[in-house]
């Protein structure tokens, strides 16, 4: 997943959870931002090393 894609993913979930009312601090935002760019390095790991996957991808959020 190219980087634009990740932080684009990032502002649509944040919108989101800022709709359903939740509050949003710095350690939330810094996470998010994090797992994103965790998912876009994973992403391009992935499409140059095709016989390695590696063990998956988990939110690290609380």
């Amino acid at each position: 997943m190219p980087i634009k894609q990740a932080y684009q993913e990032f502002l649509d979930e944040t919108i989101k959870n800022l709709h359903q009312g939740q509050r949003l601090d710095v350690q939330t935002i810094l996470c998010q931002v994090f797992e994103s760019l965790m998912e876009s390095e994973r992403a391009v790991f992935l499409s140059e090393s095709l016989d390695n996957k590696g063990n998956g991808f988990y939110s690290r959020c609380h």
